[in-house]
């Protein structure tokens, strides 16, 4: 499964498109999602690359990574 797949899975099973807030009409269907998330995510991890950050898995959920940045 790739890192897209596995934000898309998230976001469905938080509510995805029955989230009221925000609203998420804007990406039209689940195809749309999993474009924005796929150029979102590579946007994400290259900033992160770019400016060498590291990154760390949460301390309650590990499927979820984090850093910090400090220009």
């Amino acid at each position: 499964m790739s890192y897209v797949d596995a934000s898309l899975d998230w976001w469905l099973d938080a509510g995805g498109f029955n989230i009221t807030y925000p609203n998420y009409e804007f990406y039209c269907d689940t195809t749309g999602m999993w474009e924005q998330i796929e150029k979102q995510n590579k946007l994400i991890l290259d900033f992160g690359q770019k400016h060498m950050l590291q990154w760390t898995q949460h301390h309650t959920h590990s499927d979820i990574f984090i850093t910090t940045y400090k220009p």
